[in-house]
């Protein structure tokens, strides 16, 4: 049995991202699924990984501003419920019981409707959310990084770098961080050596900043997202697997959604995942992944050691995985959101 333990390990702080470099300039890490040679990797190695015929998945989701900062206190919308004013959210500094109401910015009223972490609230105005949250709200930043930032504070740049540059529909909470090493310089370059460039859209949900509590790996209940898999898109990996070309995933979200489709058995998705991928997992179509390195305790880490071991069992995957991270570590790669790529097939 996995234990949530097992998926811990220790970092410095100065290892983590607090800022982003520019688009192309991060350090590639290659973690081989066959072995345990790990290695840096040029950027012109790294495309020469891409063969002709070969399929990348792109997330295009959009990330919403959706933190509100008011003074000391914050309250950060992760997803709609039952009503497009009915929200999930986390707060920091709001304390309240049960139908006590608060004033968000521009003077919107809202209501507690469950305290916790995560509570519910309900928006009491009538509002337009993504006109709402553009105007008033700030770049949504894992909380790692505004605590380790000396101002503590989103900077104006995060508004760019935070979103992919080809982002489309708002929906996301946090961005597909995997992509955020790209530009459309990257994607041209892609197209030049025969690389097929197709889209699906999962809105990241707020799971991507939650550990696994549970003490067992199988007893946690993963979170749910938003996902759109077009037709157009389910035959181009199709028709890449039939030629013996490889499928690569841009990010944990996009091998999530691609595996969704394939354990459904679907030509197309529209819907929620609950897909929850830990060692043992058979993946059935993405054959190399692109990915950021992940936190402790994470069902984004516990995925990442899925698929560097396919074979493998659960304890021996963490301490394949766990042990190119300490690898990384010591060779001073950036970690997290806005850290280095890692690259894994």
């Amino acid at each position: 049995m996995l234990k949530t333990t097992d998926l811990d390990f220790k970092f410095p702080p100065e290892s983590v991202a607090t800022e982003p470099r520019p688009r192309g300039e991060s350090r590639i890490f290659f973690i081989p699924k066959e072995g345990n040679q790990f290695q840096e990797k040029s950027w012109n190695d790294f495309f020469n990984l891409f063969k002709f015929g070969d399929v990348l998945v792109l997330n295009d989701t959009k990330v919403l501003k959706a933190r509100l900062v008011m003074g000391k206190k914050e309250v950060f919308f992760l997803k709609t419920l039952s009503s497009p004013g009915h929200w999930q959210v986390l707060t920091k500094g709001l304390n309240g019981k049960p139908g006590k109401e608060i004033t968000l910015p521009g003077d919107v009223k809202a209501r507690i409707l469950i305290p916790g972490k995560p509570a519910e609230i309900e928006i009491l105005d009538e509002i337009d959310n993504i006109e709402y949250f553009q105007r008033y709200g700030s770049t949504p930043l894992p909380p790692y990084i505004l605590a380790l930032r000396e101002s503590h504070k989103d900077h104006s740049e995060d508004v760019e770098r935070y979103q992919t540059t080809w982002a489309k529909d708002f929906g996301s909470v946090a961005a597909p961080t995997a992509s955020l090493h790209f530009n459309q310089g990257h994607l041209d370059e892609f197209k030049k050596r025969g690389v097929v460039i197709c889209y699906i859209t999962l809105h990241v949900g707020a799971g991507t900043f939650l550990p696994i509590d549970t003490e067992s790996v199988e007893d946690y209940k993963i979170h749910s997202e938003l996902l759109k898999v077009s037709a157009e898109t389910v035959s181009a990996v199709e028709n890449a697997k039939s030629q013996g070309g490889k499928v690569w995933a841009c990010g944990t979200t996009v091998a999530r959604a691609l595996e969704t489709v394939a354990v459904k058995a679907v030509k197309e998705f529209s819907g929620e995942t609950d897909l929850y991928i830990t060692p043992g997992f058979k993946f059935r179509i993405v054959d190399g992944l692109l990915t950021n390195f992940h936190q402790p305790q994470s069902s984004l880490l516990l995925l990442t050691a899925s698929f560097a071991s396919p074979q493998a069992e659960p304890l021996l995957a963490m301490e394949k995985i766990l042990s190119a991270y300490g690898e990384a570590i010591e060779k001073k790669f950036r970690l997290f959101s806005y850290g280095d790529l890692t690259v894994i097939a």
